[in-house]
């Protein structure tokens, strides 16, 4: 099964190379996230997402509410940040789009959030300066990126850490060769062993 993790990120620029209806985030950077995870940018395959370049509010893509998808993007690196563009869909299209964009426009959404399915990632080495207890992701597929509220949904909160629980217990399996239940328990509760 594929595992899908979202992240948080931040609103870059707005209304940039004369679209008005265009915002710039980025939406990964190197630095250590509150997962105590770090997306590589040399991991980030994007060829998928280029392919159906969506922007979502909210990470609804699933819903049966096509409104959801609020408009497109095109994705690009700015030396180690990965930045996505965003062009919101008309008004008259789709009402969701507009309020989410005026809500950007007055600063009440300043957040995006990535989902991404890892598939390569390892603990950090100390020999280059990295900390043991972060995941790094060195090869990972962009699914798709989604404008988010300040104080994101409790839910995909829950969603993440399991995702991330799981990767490090699979990452302690591969680095020890054993781990207790009660080991694997604990990571997954984030109490440290």
């Amino acid at each position: 099964m594929e595992e899908i993790i979202n992240k948080k990120v931040q609103l870059r620029g707005i209304n940039i190379v004369g679209k008005k209806r265009a915002y710039d985030f980025v939406i990964s950077s190197e630095k250590v996230d509150q997962h105590k995870t770090v997306f590589l940018k040399s991991g980030w395959q994007l060829d998928r997402y280029k392919k159906n370049p969506i922007v979502t509010y909210n990470h609804n893509s699933n819903s049966e509410n096509p409104d959801n998808i609020i408009g497109t993007s095109e994705v690009f690196f700015d030396g180690k940040l990965l930045v996505g563009r965003v062009v919101f869909e008309q008004k008259d299209v789709n009402p969701l789009a507009e309020k989410v964009r005026l809500k950007i426009e007055a600063g009440t959404f300043r957040m995006a959030s990535v989902s991404a399915a890892p598939l390569k990632y390892r603990f950090g080495d100390i020999s280059n300066g990295e900390d043991p207890e972060v995941i790094y992701f060195t090869k990972q597929e962009l699914i798709e990126w989604s404008i988010v509220p300040i104080g994101s949904n409790q839910d995909a909160f829950k969603r993440n850490n399991k995702c991330i629980s799981n990767i490090r217990v699979d990452l302690l399996l591969n680095r020890r060769k054993k781990i207790t239940v009660q080991e694997a328990q604990l990571i997954i509760n984030n109490n440290k062993i």
